[in-house]
């Protein structure tokens, strides 16, 4: 889930719901280790919490992300979460504004710049090719790409966005 990512991708303790309950009943809070999540429904058992807690590092650091348009989740939410993980975020409505930030970009730098977009219906196939000519360098990327790799706490090729 969203909130599951949240909470890998800042490092913190993620936690099943008995933790809460058990703490209630005891009347203070209690070591979370116990009730550390191991993984989530998707990817199953990862341990990404234990794993991005102690290593501290933030997993989409140095990374570049375009968030386009979007119906899951506000476009706020995912560069909020983004940027929770080390990336540098920027919102884009339109092709225009994709070509425009390319341009900005210095020629000496060669990572690549990622287009989180919804799924591969929420960009057109005429704006997909229009993205593609603008350079070499991006990379479209669905938001269930961004969920995967929390999930596994490492970054995995990228997949079309589908």
């Amino acid at each position: 889930t969203f909130k599951f990512a949240y909470g890998v991708l800042r490092n913190l303790w993620v936690v099943s719901p008995e933790w809460l309950q058990d703490s209630g009943r005891a009347g203070r809070l209690l070591d979370e280790g116990p009730y550390e999540m191991t993984g989530d429904s998707i990817q199953g058992e990862t341990n990404a919490p234990r794993r991005s807690r102690t290593s501290r590092r933030k997993l989409f650091a140095g990374m570049r992300f375009l968030v386009w348009e979007t119906t899951f989740k506000s476009t706020t939410d995912w560069a909020n979460l983004l940027e929770a993980a080390g990336a540098s975020c920027r919102h884009v409505p339109d092709v225009e504004t994709v070509a425009s930030y390319m341009s900005e970009l210095t020629t000496s730098s060669t990572d690549p710049v990622y287009v989180l977009s919804q799924d591969a219906k929420s960009i057109s196939t005429e704006e997909t090719v229009r993205l593609q000519e603008l350079s070499s360098r991006i990379r479209m990327v669905s938001h269930r790409w961004v969920l995967d790799c929390t999930s596994e706490f490492e970054i995995l090729p990228p997949k079309v966005a589908t």
